[in-house]
């Protein structure tokens, strides 16, 4: 079985209600071919707090994927940040994902840039405000006017 880009499934099945649930074939043999989609973040600033923001939001978007199959968790960022609305996995269920895939593929689309967003609403909860990052593509330097030639 081949599973591509997760988190578009996710995002757009669950989150945004776009496509249908999908499921899963008696059929399908037991092999795992992922291919993971994710960005680049960098730091808005060189502060801590957009450091920090940078990474978390890497964890969200890579992490989110990779942890799991690589060492049966979750990123600590995402158990800090969602606390008991991210299940934790069972002893069992951490030992079947650790090292799950037979093949891992990565697909890297964009890179931004992050800051904390210092307002967030607790009563509007959703995956994509989760990690409290503002991604932006605008810097200091770019204001958004820039040609893809130029930026280059």
């Amino acid at each position: 079985m081949t599973l591509n880009e997760p988190s578009a499934i996710v995002e757009f099945s669950h989150d945004d209600r776009v496509f249908a649930s999908g499921r899963c074939s008696s059929w399908v043999n037991r092999h795992l071919r992922i291919t993971l989609i994710t960005f680049w973040y960098e730091p808005l600033s060189n502060s801590t707090v957009d450091v920090e923001a940078a990474q978390i939001a890497i964890d969200f978007m890579f992490g989110l994927w990779m942890d799991p199959i690589t060492y049966g968790r979750y990123p600590r960022t995402m158990k800090d940040l969602v606390e008991d609305r991210l299940l934790e996995f069972t002893y069992n269920e951490s030992r079947l994902l650790r090292g799950s895939y037979d093949f891992l593929g990565l697909q890297y689309y964009a890179a931004y840039y992050a800051q904390p967003n210092a307002t967030i609403d607790p009563n509007y909860i959703r995956y994509k405000i989760d990690s409290h990052v503002i991604e932006t593509r605008v810097d200091n330097f770019n204001n958004g006017t820039q040609s893809i030639d130029e930026a280059l």
